[in-house]
């Protein structure tokens, strides 16, 4: 709100995530003048709510408003069951219920630690709370310790209607309970690891525990209209689309692969995410090198693309189809440099040949730098 006027969007564009903007401001607070300081403060301050809701086996309790501006979807409707919750509680309690089972229960995550002393139980606590049109927020609170080096407890914010948002407001309720409960789950392995692996966990997880939603869809477009852009790039949406990278990774390898790197992560400095790559993926018979390649072969052959005849993304036909850089249609190529923007670390360029002869040889030659390892 403290935007001069002219430089504020009038549209509403929904955030899928501020978690990591809130860890990235609480890891540089010291850098921040008194009056922001105090602002942060009010930001991540715990609201006070008209009501609660334990969730039924009893991980969590639901806060919420009936009436304001932050009031649930529906707050009247109270039929299933009819309890003196409204409906959308109820559905909010029994998602997260499920995201806990299948996250920590059935797939073995740690569960995110107590914090005593911010709450009154042992229960994890979400807000049903608009925040600044963001599906959900996940926010550190207290520095724990346990059972990791850089453990930290957290809550979360959950928007309470998902007015104006893509998908129908239980979808998003469905994949944003397991997006940011596996934020806190992150937290409790290492609260500062990198924001880009953080993001493309929560929305591949979301796709294991809801599989039918693929809110995910909204933010392909992203990766393979700019394949060049490095995997590990934070631009805002990017991150949500590269979680490809971890289906392409569960896919070849099983899910567990995903906490197996996880727990690599745990005590490694920030930004480190490729050394867990190239200690975990060797144990799988693998290498971030023939991985990566791989992945990109894995990225060409999608949409109408997609064979059957190669294995691929399970849902590939839905996934949009690479950029294409260049066009070859004559031969020999001449030597020249590229009208397209080259790829970053773990970025891909795609270049197509056509018009092959029938018959022939087709060579490529390579010239770089002789002091680089290529």
């Amino acid at each position: 709100e403290g935007i001069p006027k002219e430089y504020m969007s009038t549209e509403f564009n929904p955030v899928k995530c501020y978690t990591n903007l809130i860890i990235e401001i609480e890891k540089n607070s010291e850098l921040l003048n008194d009056n922001a300081k105090l602002i942060f403060f009010e930001l991540k301050t715990r609201p006070t709510k008209q009501y609660t809701f334990d969730s039924p086996n009893g991980y969590y309790k639901i806060h919420y408003d009936k009436t304001g501006d932050h009031a649930v979807l529906n707050p009247d409707e109270d039929t299933n069951p009819a309890d003196g919750h409204p409906d959308f509680v109820n559905r909010a309690a029994e998602y997260h219920d499920y995201v806990w089972q299948t996250e920590v229960i059935d797939m073995g995550y740690l569960s995110p630690p107590s914090d005593g002393s911010n709450v009154d139980d042992s229960k994890y606590y979400i807000y049903l709370h608009q925040y600044s049109g963001a599906y959900g927020v996940c926010f550190p609170e207290s520095y724990i310790g346990s059972p990791n080096p850089r453990s930290y407890s957290s809550y979360i914010y959950i928007d309470p209607t998902f007015d104006g948002f893509p998908n129908t407001p239980l979808e998003n309720l469905q994949v944003t309970a397991a997006h940011e409960f596996h934020h806190a789950i992150q937290m409790t392995y290492d609260v500062f690891e990198s924001s880009w692996y953080k993001e493309i966990t929560s929305t591949w997880i979301e796709d294991i525990v809801y599989d039918d939603v693929n809110d995910y869809y909204n933010y392909l477009s992203s990766f393979f209209s700019q394949p060049e852009i490095s995997l590990s790039n934070n631009s805002g949406v990017h991150e949500y689309a590269a979680c490809i990278f971890n289906h392409y990774l569960s896919q070849t390898h099983g899910d567990s692969i995903i906490k197996d790197i996880w727990e690599n992560l745990v005590g490694i400095n920030d930004s480190e995410v490729y050394t867990a790559l190239n200690t975990q993926l060797p144990l799988y018979g693998s290498s971030s090198d023939y991985a990566f390649t791989e992945f990109t072969v894995w990225n060409y052959l999608t949409g109408v693309r997609r064979s059957n005849s190669y294995n691929g993304y399970e849902e590939g036909e839905d996934y949009p189809n690479i950029s294409i850089q260049k066009y070859h249609h004559t031969y020999p190529v001449s030597l020249q440099e590229p009208d397209y923007d080259l790829p970053d670390y773990f970025g891909s360029n795609y270049i197509v040949f056509n018009s092959l002869p029938d018959s022939g040889t087709m060579l490529i030659g390579f010239e770089g730098d002789l002091s680089v390892d290529w």
